[in-house]
């Protein structure tokens, strides 16, 4: 693969895709010249707040969308297959690619502006209480 590979720039653009608290939960694996396999990575799991691995899931479909929202611009076709039968499966979707006459689109400028903000919303620290309100109505939650 060159480093211009439109399969390299698919990747590039996939990596990108939001996930639950930015953990990107997933390896990417190129196992043919045109088949990608999805696969959960174990480690980035996160069981204190996500023990079903709902959110995990979740990420997987913001994964699995941007790579169909990019593909066609970088000039793939895609066809998916699901593996997952289960929430704590390792393999999650098998992506055949079919080169493709790229499509014009805004789609890999969009994705590549994405951003997490990691900035403070207030110049200063919350005041503890500020916290009780919250901490109040679901203390089950805490």
């Amino acid at each position: 693969m060159t480093s211009d590979s439109p399969l390299l720039e698919l990747v590039d653009l996939a990596t990108r895709a939001p996930s639950g608290h930015n953990a990107q939960p997933w390896t990417i694996v190129r196992t043919d010249e045109q088949r990608l396999v999805l696969r959960s990575e174990p480690r980035r799991w996160l069981r204190m707040i996500d023990p079903t691995n709902r959110e995990l899931l979740l990420s997987f479909g913001a994964l699995i969308e941007t790579i169909r929202q990019a593909a066609p611009a970088v000039g793939y076709g895609v066809d998916l297959q699901v593996l997952a039968d289960r929430a704590d499966a390792t393999d999650i979707a098998l992506v055949d690619l079919a080169t493709a006459p790229a499509v014009s689109s805004n789609a890999p400028a969009l994705i590549r502006s994405r951003a997490t903000t990691r900035t403070p919303f207030l110049p200063v620290e919350v005041d503890v209480h500020d916290l009780d309100l919250p901490a109040g109505l679901l203390p089950e939650n805490l």
